[in-house]
């Protein structure tokens, strides 16, 4: 067959029987015979004859009369067509009508042809699915190519990072070596104790980021535990019953001093630590056949193994800086006293809580304020690290609370509407909460200025060093100033004051050169302005923040020595203990006496005594 020929075509004729008049695949659908398809060719039903070729008509013997008058015609020559008008069966159909075995010959031709195309088809089909494949295969390889390359560049990249982030290091080390300042306490925030070395503050999580294991507290493997044990006592105080006949029987009784009930307290009176043992005599009635005798004072044993005395003389030994060890050894060594690190832990924990009336107290007094003095340092506790806030009212209180170094501390403490100036550093906490609660203003401490100013000064950079020398003279006339207008209110030295406040504003911002340390400080008086002057226009105010900064010394000096509490009831012990004591200072009381009065009204539940009465 011929295969260039359309699908759908049989041979010699498009898409008809031979013979029959030509017929379009396309005609339009009113003309459109139906068609019956046979893989992939299609047969008319309205062909001439088809229908016939089903069922081969029978032969007769007899000529027809066209048979007759087509060989007439051709006897004579004439070519005229046998056929009558309007009949449209020509030659060729006669001939298929009358050999149907060539018709299935020629189908069975079309239905192989219709196959073969079908596999070439297929085949065409897999080898352009092939062809796309390796082109996928191919553009994939080429973006895995890139892939690769970009990694390696964005690799060396970091590398070149890491290196340009070390170079700039050394240059950072080199600049500091060669052009800044040595740092100490009085240019920088270091403290006093660092100022020449020492060692760093270690993290209380590993480089793993776990934490560390805590130790337990008790005795540790392979160590003896040390218990309590009954002391030699200093002093007895004997309770005998109202009388020696039996209660019962009324018979006399005999004393049985070995069944006597003994009691240890430690006190202290007349500035000694004693160990005083209250026993209770002991009878027996022969006739009962029982023990009577005398009882330990209720009050006594309600107040424990030590009495109001002691704990008060514990507190106040140790909120002045002395470690419970410490306390141990003084207490063995000078009193002949022995008590464990432990046990003193455990009785300022306990009996600190007497002071939370008088907390409560301050605190209320420290939100009546229109003008505090606020600071915070650090506190460790169990190996983790906090901040201990101190809220100064001159004066009147001192407010000391441990928790995060976050502005919701101030919100925490001051409560929400809380309306007047801070004196203060220029941490963020205090300008962001500044910031966000209206008619709240800051002072900010002109000694950190000062100390600002003599670092710019001790800069090698001529420039910078000259820009530190022009503000310390004018910050030296602005405090004597200062002092000359405290002493006397006049107006003259106001006027003077406030020129040399003027003065400060602008020179610290022209005069500073657009780089290093000057810049950040001019930044700052253009960001706040008049935030460094504002005692000169509102009394009352201080220019510097001393009065926190000496609250604050007092913790610090006792973190060193004491390294921090152990667990949550001992921060909050600290926190009732610091700032009853240095309220007390302030109010011109005596926080022993004070201290001791609350654990008796207390331990009786009667009134405590009010901090500021």
């Amino acid at each position: 067959s011929d295969f260039n020929q359309p699908i759908g075509q049989i041979p010699n004729s498009p898409g008809t029987m031979p013979g029959a008049a030509p017929t379009s695949m396309e005609s339009s659908a009113t003309d459109a015979p139906e068609y019956v398809t046979i893989g992939c060719v299609k047969l008319c039903d309205e062909l001439p004859n088809f229908k016939n070729l089903r069922k081969r008509p029978e032969v007769s013997a007899k000529p027809s009369k066209s048979e007759v008058g087509a060989s007439e015609a051709a006897e004579k020559g004439d070519e005229s067509p046998a056929t009558m008008p309007g009949e449209t069966a020509d030659s060729e159909t006669a001939e298929l009508a009358d050999d149907p075995a060539e018709l299935k010959q020629l189908l069975a031709a079309e239905r192989a042809r219709s196959a073969e195309l079908e596999k070439l088809l297929v085949a065409e089909r897999a080898a352009s699915a092939a062809r796309e494949l390796a082109a996928a295969e191919k553009s994939q390889a080429k973006i895995d190519a890139a892939n690769a390359k970009s990694k390696e560049a964005n690799a060396k990249a970091r590398k070149y990072q890491k290196e340009s982030e070390r170079g700039k290091k050394e240059i950072e080390k080199l600049h500091q070596k060669y052009f800044e300042p040595r740092l100490h306490s009085g240019n920088s925030s270091i403290p006093p104790s660092k100022s020449f070395g020492g060692r760093k503050r270690e993290d209380p999580e590993t480089a793993d980021g776990e934490e560390k294991e805590k130790k337990k507290p008790g005795s540790k493997p392979g160590h003896v535990a040390h218990h309590h044990h009954r002391m030699t006592p200093h002093q007895t105080v004997m309770y005998k019953p109202t009388s020696t006949n039996c209660p019962v029987c009324g018979t006399q009784m005999r004393r049985h001093p070995s069944h006597d009930t003994r009691f240890q307290q430690l006190d202290f009176d007349n500035n000694k630590v004693l160990v005083v043992d209250h026993c209770g005599e002991a009878w027996f009635c022969p006739a009962c056949k029982k023990y009577h005798g005398g009882k330990v004072n209720d009050w006594v044993k309600e107040q424990g193994f030590v009495s109001h005395g002691f704990v008060t003389y514990v507190s106040d030994l140790h909120r002045r800086g002395l470690s419970f060890r410490s306390l141990s050894d003084h207490f063995k060594d000078v009193f002949d006293v022995s008590i464990c690190p432990g046990t003193l832990n455990q009785i300022f924990n306990d009996n600190s809580e007497a002071l939370a009336v008088a907390y409560e107290e301050i605190e209320k007094k420290i939100r009546e304020q229109k003008v505090l003095h606020i600071d915070e340092t650090t506190h460790k506790d169990s190996g983790k690290w906090w901040y201990t806030w101190v809220f100064v009212a001159v004066g009147i209180a001192i407010l000391y609370r441990i928790g995060s170094r976050k502005k919701d501390m101030l919100r925490l403490v001051l409560g929400e509407g809380w309306m007047g100036i801070i004196v203060c550093d220029y941490y963020i906490a205090y300008i962001s909460y500044a910031d966000e609660t209206p008619c709240v203003y800051l002072q900010h401490c002109l000694a950190h200025l000062k100390r600002d100013f003599r670092n710019c000064k001790d800069h090698l950079d001529p420039e910078i060093s000259k820009y530190g020398a022009k503000m310390l003279g004018i910050l030296a006339k602005l405090f004597d100033a200062w002092h000359a207008y405290k002493a006397d209110r006049s107006l003259k030295n106001h006027m003077e004051l406030r020129k040399w406040g003027a003065m400060l504003n602008r020179e610290a911002v022209n005069a500073a050169p657009d780089w290093g340390k000057p810049k950040a400080i001019a930044a700052r008086f253009l960001e706040y302005p008049g935030s460094y002057t504002m005692f000169i226009e509102h009394p009352g105010v201080e220019p510097t923040n001393n009065a926190a900064e000496r609250a604050v010394r007092r913790i610090i000096v006792q973190r060193y020595v004491t390294q921090g509490t152990r667990s949550p009831a001992g921060m909050r012990a600290m926190e009732l203990i610091w700032s009853a004591s240095a309220t007390c200072e302030l109010q011109g009381k005596s926080f022993f006496k004070f201290f001791k009065s609350c654990l008796i009204a207390n331990h009786a539940g009667e009134e405590m005594p009010s901090i500021f009465g």
